[in-house]
């Protein structure tokens, strides 16, 4: 279709192509732009009823994908349904799949790796918030950009979570990346999703994956009921959380996995402390305690070669050596009688040999550490020749207990100073005792010949804070500083402060630091603070509302669509408030992130009211709703107790307003008339 035209699009050239589709590079000539343009295509042999499916999945990507607007999830800008031929048009991105750094050798490094798993996580957070369940996450629907920004693609096989999963008995996605419930058909939610990315992990992390097999049966049965191998045995140099990071993100249950994206991102953040918090035991033993954070993380030959899995039932005994092999009894019978024969005969030989040449030249006998004599001039009982060590100077250090001492940044076990005779460097000297601190500097030729650093002082700098996200609000002990990155100048580490840093839609962060903090301890814990989101929930009225309604908390608007209000997780106070019947009501509910509250309404009836004031210069007020000027007439209001007031517009005249309390009967008018005196 090169050089054609599909509506406005003008094709440039084919960029993909898929079993059920195919995606060109097109130009959008409205507001010149590049765009891609992902057509369907039915395979010759699909029934009728097939490719009708086939169809109603691919626009219904284009509905799922088109509602949600996040800077990890493409964009579609449209949806075409032509008489013969259906294609969405989409952002079009420059960038690579995640299927070239699943194998070995093409790993990303550790820390790119989790960003972009991180970046999946809030992608499938957002989608999953706006009831939107992806099905189908493996590497070739996770596009890596420029920059390392990833972006979620496909969402062809998403669906809302009521949905059922299954169609016509035909299990829909990739079975590789499928959860166990997806693959069984049982209801799922959004933890589903991240069943899949755990398997994207392992795969980024080892370059296998956690359920290989050559058949779909047998992929299916080891995602039902098998544990994978620990990733740390594929790949050594994985820190040890991963074992257990992994194996919550592959949980059968999901239950047991992480619940949101956010619990997912956090512990990939901080991996380091993870596997303190659970534990962790795979169906087999890690085989490397040991490993290297940094550098390359494609894991040794060794490490990669395959294992075979272990039996599910108990260690069978091995059978004896020679069992039913008779002539190999009798050859090593045979064997052992002429080992008996020769043996005494060959050592006998070499000792006179030896005995012979010692005779001739008897050298001098030194004992070593254990008392046993070595033979000196006999070249495998040499001592070892020790290499002459460079002359070196030291200083001593006198410092209170308590204290750490460092040189050049490196903690010394000992409060002396080593250096080399020849050393003419500039070195660093820092005693740390909680806040505060002493240093000397110094030149590797004018050591002295000791140091005092028992007079500490209050350590006292800049700060730096920053967080994820940024504008993030920063208060010290509840006063309002600025908003990330922030610069807080001549902070002093030995008095006693609280931070905190608050965004809306996030957890507050607050941490309070006093005189057993050390300035390091300060520093990186305010230069890369990370908020977590607070999931949201819902809460559905029953019965629905039957007038127009809108929902605040503390004063900001909420969400409130077909009954249903998208709420943050916690308790929240909900006020709820109509312009159209004057109603007003305050409820409190408890939130649970990514679920649904049932809250049982018992809405009011509705009667009519009429407001009538002389003079007519004046306002009516019903409860806190200003209705404007006199006359009102035939208001919609909610049935119930309501206080009117009929106040002048002129200030100076308040005195002479007016109230009164009325009750208002379903179905019934009512009829308020005020006569002001002024």
């Amino acid at each position: 279709m090169t050089g054609q035209k599909l509506g406005r699009f003008e094709i440039i050239r084919e960029i993909g192509k898929g079993a059920m589709g195919v995606v060109y590079l097109a130009h959008d000539p409205r507001i010149d732009r590049k765009i891609a343009i992902k057509m369907i295509s039915i395979p010759a042999g699909v029934s009728s009823e097939e490719a009708r499916e086939a169809q109603h999945r691919f626009v219904r990507e284009a509905q799922a994908a088109g509602k949600l607007t996040h800077p990890n999830i493409i964009t579609i800008y449209d949806v075409v349904e032509e008489a013969d031929r259906t294609y969405i048009a989409m952002e079009y991105i420059d960038g690579e799949t995640l299927e070239a750094h699943t194998r070995p050798g093409g790993q990303l490094p550790l820390s790119k790796t989790l960003s972009v798993i991180s970046q999946a996580c809030s992608a499938l957070d957002y989608a999953h918030h706006h009831e939107v369940i992806h099905r189908d996450i493996k590497p070739a629907n996770l596009m890596l950009l420029k920059g390392d920004l990833l972006k979620v693609t496909d969402f062809g096989l998403a669906k809302n979570p009521d949905a059922n999963l299954t169609q016509a008995g035909v299990l829909v996605g990739t079975p590789n990346y499928m959860s166990p419930e997806q693959i069984s058909g049982r209801p799922m939610d959004g933890r589903s999703d991240f069943f899949s990315l755990g398997v994207v992990l392992y795969e980024l992390l080892t370059g296998e994956r956690p359920f290989g097999g050559d058949t779909i049966s047998t992929i299916i049965y080891r995602i039902l009921y098998e544990e994978p191998r620990p990733p740390r045995i594929l790949n050594e140099k994985l820190p040890p959380a991963f074992d257990a990071i992994l194996k919550r993100a592959l949980a059968k249950d999901p239950d047991d996995r992480f619940q949101n994206g956010t619990q997912f991102s956090d512990a990939l953040g901080n991996y380091s402390t993870f596997h303190l918090k659970r534990p962790v035991s795979f169906a087999s033993p890690t085989l490397r305690m040991g490993g290297e954070e940094n550098g390359s993380l494609a894991p040794s030959p060794r490490a990669r070669r395959k294992t075979r899995p272990a039996p599910r039932s108990g260690p069978r005994p091995s059978p004896p050596v020679f069992a039913g092999q008779p002539f190999k009894v009798g050859a090593f019978i045979l064997l052992v009688l002429v080992g008996l024969l020769i043996f005494p005969r060959r050592v006998h030989e070499m000792t006179q040999t030896d005995a012979r040449s010692a005779s001739i030249s008897q050298p001098p006998v030194t004992q070593n550490q254990a008392g046993f004599g070595l033979v000196s001039g006999l070249g495998a009982a040499h001592a070892p020749v020790v290499p002459p060590q460079p002359a070196e100077r030291q200083a001593e250090v006198k410092i209170n207990a308590g204290t750490d001492l460092f040189q050049d940044n490196k903690k010394l076990n000992e409060p002396k100073v080593r250096l080399k005779d020849s050393d003419e460097e500039e070195h660093t000297l820092l005693a740390v005792a909680g806040c505060r601190e002493g240093s000397y500097l110094f030149k590797g030729s004018e050591l002295k010949s000791s140091y005092d650093l028992t007079e500490l002082k209050p350590r006292v700098g800049d700060l730096q804070i920053d967080s994820k996200p940024t504008k993030v609000q920063v208060l010290l002990d509840g006063k309002l500083l600025g908003t990330t990155p922030y610069k807080l100048a001549n902070y002093n580490a030995c008095e006693t402060h609280t931070f905190t840093l608050k965004m809306d839609s996030y957890r507050d962060f607050q941490k309070t630091f006093d005189e057993k903090s050390t300035w390091n301890d300060i520093t990186q814990t305010l230069e890369r603070v990370t908020l977590s989101e607070i999931p949201p929930g819902f809460a559905r009225f029953e019965p629905a509302p039957p007038f127009a309604l809108e929902a605040t908390v503390a004063g900001k608007p909420v969400t409130l669509k077909d009954g249903i209000m998208t709420l943050l997780e916690g308790s929240q106070t909900v006020l709820l408030r109509s312009e159209q019947v004057l109603y007003k009501y305050s409820l409190k509910i408890d939130i649970t992130g990514g679920k649904t509250q049932s809250v049982k309404m018992l809405w009011p009836g509705r009667g009519k009211l009429t407001v009538q004031a002389e003079p007519s210069n004046c306002k009516v007020w019903v409860d806190d709703f200003d209705l404007g000027a006199p006359p009102i007439l035939d208001q919609d209001i909610v049935a119930g107790k309501h206080e009117i007031r009929v106040l002048p517009e002129d200030p100076n005249l308040a005195d002479r307003a007016q109230r009164r309390d009325v009750t208002i009967e379903p179905g019934q008018p009512t009829v308020e008339k005020f006569a002001l005196n002024f």
